[in-house]
This record gives structure tokens, C-alpha cells and sequence, in this order.
């Protein structure tokens, strides 16, 4: 297995590091939902996928030039820099943006188990139709002719 930095395999630095990247957009998207009214969800959100897309456009291509420049390493800086802009940002807009009132907080809501059957539903339905016992193949090609003529 490759080695990372300080004798580290790099697939545990992959997965770590891909384990504090995934929840980003599910963060950023419960923040902006918890400033807004009811009233400009559809637009906040409309929004969001924008900049999402446009940053999944451009952010490969940029890593890209990046890692042209510095070499397979670049891949590590780009994603520095650009999560320390990131977190920049938040730090300023966490100072200028006004205190939520302890009366408009509301606590967490657990999901009901109803929703959760749905769910596991979901994740089944579409494995059903391949768990069906095949047809004979003479079955399939008499259907396939009889569709021919």
C-alpha cells in the first residue's frame, strides 16, 4: 500500500479525509436553511445547487492547473487553500452576523419511524426485480421472436 505523510497508508489519510469532506455541503445547506424564511426555500435552494455546480465545474479543472503546477502534491494544496478560504469566510461571517435569539432556537426533531420504513423500502425496491428467478433462455427467445414477426 502507498505511504503518506510521516508513514501513514494513504488510503487511512484518504478516508479521513474524505470522512470530514462529505458532511460539508450537509452542514452548509442546514445553515443556510436555519437563516432563511419559509417563503425562500425554493430560491435558497435553487440557489445553493447553482454555486454547488458551479463549484463541481470549475473546482476540477482548477485542481487540475494547480497540480500541473506543483505536481501530484497540488492536489493537497488546492484543497488547503481552498478549505482555508473557506473557513475564512465563515470566521468573518460568524463575527458580523448577529446572535440567534434564545426563543427562535428550536430543538432537534427526531425522524419518525414511519419515514424510516419508507427509507429502507427505497433501498430495497430496486434489488427486488434482480432477486426473481430467471426465465430459461428457450422462454426468452420465444418472446423475442414472436415480438419479430
Amino acid at each position: 500500500m502507498l505511504e503518506g505523510a510521516n508513514g501513514a497508508p494513504t488510503g487511512v489519510l484518504a478516508f479521513i479525509l474524505g470522512g470530514a469532506l462529505m458532511p460539508l455541503y450537509s452542514v452548509c445547506l442546514a445553515e443556510v436553511n436555519d437563516r432563511i424564511d419559509g417563503s425562500e426555500m425554493i430560491a435558497t435552494a435553487s440557489s445553493f445547487v447553482l454555486v454547488y455546480g458551479v463549484g463541481s465545474a470549475v473546482g476540477p479543472f482548477a485542481a487540475g492547473f494547480v497540480i500541473g503546477q506543483a505536481g501530484p502534491s497540488g492536489l493537497f494544496l488546492f484543497m488547503a487553500v481552498t478549505l482555508g478560504l473557506f473557513a475564512a469566510f465563515d470566521a468573518l461571517h460568524i463575527g458580523f452576523r448577529p446572535r440567534t435569539a434564545r426563543g427562535d432556537k428550536q430543538g432537534y426533531v427526531p425522524t419518525p419511524a414511519p419515514a424510516t420504513r419508507c427509507c429502507r423500502f427505497m433501498l430495497i425496491a430496486p434489488i427486488a426485480p434482480m432477486a426473481r428467478q430467471r426465465q430459461p433462455e428457450a422462454a426468452i427467445r420465444a418472446r423475442s421472436r414472436r415480438l419479430v414477426r
